[in-house]
């Protein structure tokens, strides 16, 4: 069930995801199974998110924040949230959205995450970027490109690159996101 819910969320059947994850969250709880149960819950959350339904993510990634952190599971907790977080950024909850933020850093880096650390310095650079705190947003997002390249994932690194040139675009160095748009396009 759990990967059926992936896989019909992939063919953007998310009602009939949705409606699986319940049913196998269900079964989860039944056998108080807590941590795959969270797991489900955060899977929904973030299919709402992506249909721009926002307090039902908020709901479902909450419920999940709370089973993950009842078992103490950092790894978890710094993924589900940084989703959180992205949530509470698109509600206008600024000041939990960035304390979201940096606890899920912290956890990351904690629990030895790398990945999840350089996706979390991303996010945080991008919520930077929207505020119109571009200090932070370049120093956040650099501080990903760094990450992605020293573990060798290229296109996460292109990626945070062209998200470096896009602040630089909102700064007006038209030239110096120029000179990283022509770098990364025949990348990508």
């Amino acid at each position: 069930q759990v990967t059926k819910l992936i896989a019909l969320s992939m063919l953007g059947r998310y009602e009939e995801a949705i409606e699986c994850g319940l049913r196998a969250r269900g079964v989860f709880l039944a056998y108080n199974d807590f941590r795959a149960a969270g797991k489900i819950e955060h899977n929904i959350g973030n299919l709402h998110f992506r249909r721009d339904r926002y307090l039902d993510a908020e709901e479902f990634q909450g419920a999940a924040r709370e089973r993950f952190a009842a078992l103490n599971d950092q790894k978890q907790l710094a993924t589900v949230n940084n989703c959180l977080a992205n949530t509470h950024a698109l509600l206008h909850k600024f000041k939990s959205a960035e304390e979201l933020f940096e606890e899920a850093l912290s956890q990351a880096e904690v629990s030895g995450q790398p990945v999840t650390v350089a996706g979390i310095e991303g996010n945080i650079g991008l919520f930077a970027l929207q505020q119109g705190r571009y200090d932070r947003a370049l120093d956040y997002l650099e501080r990903s490109r760094q990450h992605y390249t020293s573990l060798g994932l290229k296109i996460q690194a292109v990626l945070a690159e062209q998200e470096i040139a896009d602040a630089y675009l909102e700064l007006n160095l038209a030239a110096e996101a120029l000179a990283i748009y022509e770098r990364v396009i025949p990348i990508l």
